[in-house]
């Protein structure tokens, strides 16, 4: 299962691993400008982060808990002004290559006319496209115990869009 429940908080970070899954990847990442996103749209639909590190790899599970352990300025700085620092995590094997975060929600046009047009309905996305909004999926898996938590119920579902780290990332974080 997925860790839930990234702490924002400074000494230490702690994840909570529900299903007891471990070993967790912690990736983190910067939005430095307002109304920008962290990645783009790609096949399948995904979506890919591009500004992610791997930041703490193969952090144990203790009774459903994972901590970074003590974080300061020298390791984890606060962002610069305007920017935000975000953080994503998953449960990934030791050794497997695995940067999948779960879904997102991009507000984005998928295929048609009008690819990557910012959008809220299917309105803006012409030609046959589909808006990449969870507010249009119907209901979603609300259990954070279950595979899945935070996507559409319905499978498959076209406003279903998996998240994963950059590759390169992923490579840090995988031995």
């Amino acid at each position: 299962m997925p860790p839930t429940g990234v702490s924002a908080g400074r000494i230490p970070e702690a994840l909570d691993s529900p299903g007891g899954a471990g070993p967790v990847d912690v990736y983190r990442g910067v939005i430095a400008t307002l109304a920008t996103e962290n990645g783009f749209l790609g096949a399948g639909p995904g979506w890919q982060h591009t500004g992610t590190t791997c930041f703490r790899n193969n952090l144990a599970v203790v009774a459903t808990n994972a901590t970074t352990g003590p974080l300061d300025q020298s390791v984890d700085p606060n962002p610069a002004l305007g920017s935000v620092t975000f953080y994503l995590a998953n449960a990934a094997p030791e050794n497997a290559l695995n940067g999948a975060f779960g879904c997102v929600n991009p507000g984005r046009c998928f295929g048609g006319a009008t690819p990557n047009a910012a959008c809220g309905t299917n309105a803006p996305c012409a030609g046959g496209g589909t808006c990449l909004s969870l507010d249009l999926a119907g209901p979603l898996q609300n259990n954070p115990l279950s595979a899945g938590y935070g996507c559409p119920t319905a499978n498959p579902s076209p406003y279903r869009v998996n998240s994963s780290a950059a590759p390169a990332a992923e490579l840090v974080c995988q031995p």
